[in-house]
């Protein structure tokens, strides 16, 4: 009887090593999904999202699977870390330091695509441009106040010190000039100086509430000068004439509804901020009163102010 039990506790515990061998081989498999775009001289070659069941892969790994996985992508030089060819679009074809790059999250790594491990949810852009090219990083915030929207890129710096034979890195922010800016399908503004557009946004009728925004420039050589974003990329619309003076309710226009909302105002049914109170104002007198609701009535009328 003795010896029966010490063979069960013998195959009990063979049997828990076995089952704990098969969960850890499972769990150090797991599967991984990354955002892959690949944009050549002019056109976006690949922009999907792709899952891999391989949570150890590099970023020259996951191209050598989108070669094998895609019959209209053709990745050259993928399986020895350095890209030369991506569908006929060779690198060197400008004659200067153009070729393909990669970034990962909106920044340009310091290692090779051989190098760079990827993680679960990465968004990885293989790009064709000239060296260097920028980054667009877009600034709306005075987009819908101003109708200003500003790019940057950063750029690192490299100084040598003779004396201590030593390198220092120094990352600056710099703006984005003389880029094309493509808004809404139709729109186009260049940046200045300062990589800033101005954009009308009173008198542009914007087709959604979400806009459509795609940059380009190239050097001289033909080759790009940015990388562009990605073809779905949007911003948020500005609120259409959110300081017309009379349009109270800020819906964009002025109606009977705004004219109201200043009686029941002047009637103390109604609390107006300081904003509010100078687009009441109609006639811009630094008060609001019956006359403001007066004139609102005949420009609805007969179109006057």
């Amino acid at each position: 009887m003795k010896q029966t039990k010490k063979l069960l506790s013998t195959a009990l515990v063979l049997l828990i090593l076995l089952s704990t061998a098969a969960i850890s081989a499972f769990a150090a498999t797991q599967s991984l999904t990354v955002s892959l775009r690949i944009e050549g001289v002019k056109d976006t070659f690949f922009n999907s999202n792709v899952t891999v069941e391989d949570d150890n892969i590099s970023v020259a790994q996951l191209l050598q699977i989108v070669n094998n996985s895609y019959e209209d992508i053709n990745i050259v030089g993928a399986d020895t870390g350095y890209v030369s060819e991506v569908n006929g679009e060779k690198a060197a074809q400008f004659g200067g330091w153009d070729g393909w790059y990669f970034a990962v999250n909106g920044v340009a790594p310091s290692v090779g695509i051989g190098d760079y491990n990827l993680s679960d949810g990465d968004n990885v852009v293989i790009y064709y441009g000239d060296y260097p090219c920028y980054i667009p990083q877009i600034d709306t915030t005075l987009f819908e106040s101003n109708g200003i929207i500003k790019f940057s890129s950063t750029e690192t710096n490299y100084d040598y010190d003779e004396d201590t034979d030593t390198w220092t890195e120094t990352v600056v922010t710099v703006p984005i000039a003389d880029m094309t800016v493509k808004l809404d399908g139709t729109l186009t503004y260049v940046t200045d100086e300062n990589g800033e557009i101005n954009v009308d946004v009173n008198s542009v009728n914007f087709t959604s509430d979400k806009i459509k925004l795609q940059v380009e420039k190239y050097n001289e050589n033909g080759a790009p000068a940015v990388l562009r974003y990605s073809p779905d990329f949007t911003i948020d619309a500005p609120r259409k004439n959110i300081n017309l003076k009379g349009d109270v309710n800020k819906d964009g226009d002025v109606t009977i509804k705004d004219a109201t909302l200043i009686q029941l105002y002047l009637a103390h049914f109604k609390n107006f901020d300081d904003n509010t109170y100078i687009i009441a104002d109609f006639n811009e007198d630094s008060k609001v009163n019956i006359i403001d609701v007066t004139l609102i009535q005949l420009h609805l009328a007969f179109g006057t102010k």
